[in-house]
């Protein structure tokens, strides 16, 4: 999130498609939801609670190897 305006030329090719945020909790993702609409995203979704959530709904959860 601190780095999103100085990197945001990595990430304008995926202006036009569907993005999904997510963080621990929910709130650094839609933080950045927020200010990527303002810098013309409009496809943009956040992850409500985060991993933290998905993780105590039970969810499944698979770590890359990276």
């Amino acid at each position: 999130l601190n780095a999103l305006g100085e990197r945001i030329k990595e990430i304008e090719k995926f202006k036009e498609k569907t993005l999904i945020l997510v963080c621990a909790s929910g709130n650094r993702s839609a933080k950045a939801c927020s200010e990527l609409k303002k810098l013309g995203f409009s496809r943009l979704y956040n992850l409500t609670g985060g991993v933290n959530a998905w993780r105590e709904a039970g969810l499944p959860l698979k770590k890359d190897g990276a």
